[in-house]
């Protein structure tokens, strides 16, 4: 299993960037959100930014540590979703 983190950032309007390091059932995962796409020169997933695509990214890897990009924990404030126990790391 791999041992890098799932990264997660804001891309182009709309649009969430998804580092995914590989293995067979990551991209299983990641292939069960609706409009995700890969882009291979940048070797990396986008998804559609919404509420509910962010709490699915999220509950696709319990257990596995998520490093959410500061401007996006920033812009998604009060949603609840980036803040996981007192210390709000940006590690989930």
């Amino acid at each position: 299993m791999p041992t890098d983190p799932i990264r997660m950032r804001p891309g182009e309007e709309g649009r969430l960037i998804v580092h995914v390091p590989y293995s067979p059932d990551h991209v299983a995962k990641i292939k069960t959100v609706v409009g995700r796409r890969w882009h291979q020169q940048e070797k990396h997933w986008t998804v559609p930014r919404t509420d509910r695509t962010i709490a699915q990214v999220l509950a696709l890897f319990p257990g596995e540590p998520v490093e959410v990009d500061a401007a996006l924990r920033e812009e998604e404030k009060g949603t609840g979703y980036f803040s996981r126990g007192p210390d709000n790391d940006k590690r989930y």
